[in-house]
């Protein structure tokens, strides 16, 4: 992902995700992502933890995916 290059924002009518897309080596990947937060409220050293993760947003980027796996 060095050589990453956003590209314009996706315009989405009544859409629930707003996709990450890049523009990779010429190809498009389009991703959505999770955030997970584990702090509770009496352990310190969890308090800061949190986890990202990225999913495929469509075939061909889950294709992509795969294929670099």
């Amino acid at each position: 992902l060095r050589h990453a290059r956003l590209c314009a924002p996706v315009t989405a009518a009544a859409s629930l995700l707003l996709p990450c897309v890049m523009r990779i080596g010429g190809e498009r990947l389009s991703f959505f992502t999770t955030l997970v937060s584990l702090s509770t409220p009496l352990d310190v050293t969890l308090s800061e933890l949190k986890i990202e993760l990225f999913y495929p947003a469509d075939d061909a980027t889950a294709t992509a995916v795969r294929a670099a796996a």
